[in-house]
């Protein structure tokens, strides 16, 4: 099956909160070129302990507010946890959606 970039797939998405939960994430093809799902998440909960940054604590949320409104786009980028080839393809990524929001009736976004 061909997907486009603004498709969303299901995964599954492991989170601790009183035991161990597994959830369905909808997640954006383009964002899985960037990194595998568990990156992703893994970027979010080193976002969650920063006391300097406010991100969402649930993974679902955060994943939307980045694609909606670019939250968290300057703290990820920043993160030792990604390779060189991971942060241009995420930079390309934000740039992409900054560009999408900028055609439709969207929300501003914040960078």
């Amino acid at each position: 099956m061909k997907y486009k970039n603004t498709d969303y797939i299901v995964r599954d998405t492991e989170f601790y909160n009183d035991g161990l939960s597994i959830s369905k994430t909808n997640i954006r093809y383009d964002f899985l070129k960037v990194m595998p799902v568990y990156k992703w998440q893994y970027c979010h909960e080193l976002l969650v302990k920063q006391k300097n940054t406010y991100c969402d604590g649930c993974f679902h949320q955060f994943l939307q507010e980045f694609e909606i409104c670019g939250s968290n786009t300057k703290d990820i980028i920043k993160l030792n946890c990604l390779d060189k080839k991971q942060k241009n393809k995420l930079i390309k990524l934000i740039e992409r959606l900054k560009k999408e929001s900028e055609k439709s009736d969207s929300e501003t976004w914040l960078v």
